[in-house]
């Protein structure tokens, strides 16, 4: 320090700033964790749907989404020399249905197994789902799980509770959550940790805006701590949330993304290998997709479907008759015909407006209730779960789902799918009079029922 002539010298106040941190960070550390104390933590941050949207994602199709490895943008986020110019972070971005969390499931997944035998190295995620219940879809559900994993994971990770008074009865603030992050963060010492945050624009805006801003800070804490800390979010083109520093990929604007629908096409269209109408009909598809992988998993459906009923001689027509509009599509597959309406109406309302995920037998119950006479009496040995899942999809004409892992609730196959019916009021191009007053028309339905 005697180097410098004034306490107002710039590399003096740079040194002298370093130095304070470092105290800061010692005086942190000095505080242990209690051995109880840590186990009421980690019970305290536990919640019951803390994996169910990862489980529920659909695994890559076979050779897909390797490209991403060998991404000059992922390799430069990956590159610890470059730090100071991303702070860590990778956006993937991408319009509705493109496949980012099927992708960020892979990058995920392909992280925990190149890392699985460092214990100096932790891969965590998050993935928001707005389909399911409130912790699921919130900031606080994300500092929990982050958290939780963080603890279980490292046995000797010191954390600074501050005040923070654990007991059975407290409710957590994103603050102090925050807080208890940052101070993991801050004691990470030599360990690398790379956090995957998949879908933010299934969170409210405001708490993303937010979670952004956090995350800001501390990845430029992180930096000047030295502390490898890396983020790869996730989300739709989010014109209103910014980041400083970070490095960006658009999935449709990656032609290897164009090449996996082209191999998922490949495997997945079964309507023969011969003639040029088959030809034809795989590269217009790749075409008309662009970049987003729902729309031809929708469309590999229904041409399938076309070619079981021996329909060859129509699929081209079929095709060029789809639209490439997502919402679009949604409307064509629910006014196809008019089979069941009542059984598809309330599928869709039920699914929509329910305060919390449905069960399979619920909503199949649901529906029963509201279009039979009588409700007979559950005949598990008949009504097999199997056949509550074929009655699910086909009633709701293959816009909804059923989750794997957990209780196996229902969801719709894409947020997307609640995107049209709420917003572009879907379920009147069904029924003219659920035009409007839909969620009163929906709650009268229901009450019914």
């Amino acid at each position: 320090m005697c180097r410098f002539g004034t306490t107002s010298d710039v590399e003096y106040r740079k040194v002298a700033a370093a130095l304070e941190r470092i105290i800061e960070k010692g005086l942190k550390s000095k505080v242990p964790l209690s051995a109880d104390d840590r186990i009421k933590l980690i019970d305290l941050l536990r919640f019951d749907q803390i994996a169910y949207r990862h489980a529920s994602i659909k695994a890559a199709h076979a050779s897909t989404c390797s490209w991403l490895l060998d991404d000059v943008a992922y390799k430069a986020w990956l590159d610890t020399g470059l730090r100071s110019t991303h702070h860590g972070f990778l956006w993937i971005k991408g319009k509705p249905g493109a496949g980012k969390s099927t992708v960020m499931k892979f990058a995920y997944e392909k992280s925990k197994r190149i890392y699985q035998q460092s214990s100096s190295s932790i891969v965590l995620s998050f993935f928001f789902n707005a389909r399911g219940e409130r912790l699921e879809k919130s900031v606080e559900g994300m500092y929990r799980s982050l958290l939780y994993r963080l603890l279980t994971q490292i046995e000797g990770l010191q954390i600074d509770i501050g005040d923070l008074v654990l007991s059975d009865n407290m409710t957590w603030n994103v603050g102090a959550l925050r807080g208890l992050f940052e101070s993991a963060i801050r004691n990470l010492e030599d360990r690398r940790l790379t956090c995957f945050i998949d879908a933010l624009d299934e969170c409210p805006l405001k708490e993303v805006q937010e979670l952004v801003k956090d995350f800001q800070t501390l990845g430029q804490l992180a930096t000047e701590l030295g502390v490898s800390f890396s983020v790869c979010f996730s989300s739709r083109h989010y014109p209103h949330v910014r980041i400083q520093k970070a490095i960006e990929i658009v999935l449709e604007e990656r032609p290897e993304h164009v090449s996996d629908i082209k191999k998922v096409i490949d495997q997945d269209l079964k309507i023969g290998n011969d003639g040029d109408d088959v030809e034809y009909i795989r590269k217009e598809m790749v075409e008309r997709a662009q970049g987003i992988f729902l729309w031809v998993v929708l469309v590999i459906r229904i041409l399938n479907e076309e070619y079981s009923d021996g329909r060859v001689h129509r699929l081209r027509k079929r095709l060029e008759e789809l639209p490439t509009d997502s919402h679009q599509l949604f409307r064509d597959m629910l006014t196809r015909d008019a089979k069941n309406i009542d059984e598809l109406i309330l599928c869709l309302q039920w699914v929509l407006f329910a305060k919390t995920p449905l069960s399979r037998e619920e909503l199949y119950f649901a529906i029963l209730a509201g279009t039979e006479d009588e409700v007979p009496e559950w005949n598990r040995a008949v009504v097999t779960y199997k056949v509550i899942e074929k009655f699910i999809l086909s009633s709701s004409k293959g816009l909804i789902e059923v989750m794997r892992g957990g209780r196996q609730a229902v969801q719709f196959i894409h947020e997307s799918v609640r995107d049209f019916l709420l917003k572009d009021n879907g379920l009147a191009t069904i029924r003219e009079d659920l035009k409007f007053n839909f969620r009163g028309k929906s709650h009268n339905s229901k009450l019914a029922a």
